[in-house]
């Protein structure tokens, strides 16, 4: 019987191989509604992940809603996220799941923004990407599903400040 998790990682993988020969595809996530009678299906197409910083650029490509996103790693994967950042103040990020993750955060230029504590003070109007990626020397640990969560917390100084 195949599940949602069987289901995910099965798409998964086909949407990785699907871009390698260059189709676009979305991943099908089937997930089952209703009591133990099986009851009715609700089908949810999730675009994949971009493995670079170019794909992850494109505007048609769109970008991530701050909250939560659920992804997995591959061997070898890398996944970006963009975020288009509406307040200053502090982006916070955190990820969780089996995979052993490695996150970073770049400007729209590509230069790196340092995390501190999974911490990034972002600006109104910026551009901001992450990365999540399997951690250093993982190996098969750092392959799984896992979800990034990011939340903004705006910085209070900067809406209270009156304009000059």
């Amino acid at each position: 019987m195949l599940n949602q998790r069987t289901i995910f990682a099965y798409t998964h993988s086909f949407g990785r191989l699907a871009r390698q020969v260059g189709i676009c595809t979305a991943v099908v996530a089937l997930t089952a509604c209703g009591g133990g009678d099986g009851g009715s299906g609700e089908m949810v197409i999730t675009p994949d992940a971009p493995d670079t910083f170019e794909d992850a650029s494109r505007p048609e490509v769109g970008k991530t809603d701050i909250g939560t996103e659920r992804e997995s790693l591959g061997v070898g994967d890398t996944d970006f996220f963009r975020f288009e950042i509406p307040a200053s103040g502090i982006l916070e990020i955190s990820v969780t799941g089996t995979a052993l993750t490695r996150v970073d955060a770049f400007r729209s230029d590509g230069s790196p923004l340092p995390i501190v504590n999974g911490m990034v003070a972002v600006e109104a109007g910026e551009r901001v990407f992450v990365r999540v990626s399997p951690a250093p020397g993982a190996g098969s640990v750092g392959t799984g599903s896992y979800w990034l969560e990011t939340r903004l917390i705006p910085d209070e100084t900067a809406s209270s400040t009156p304009p000059t």
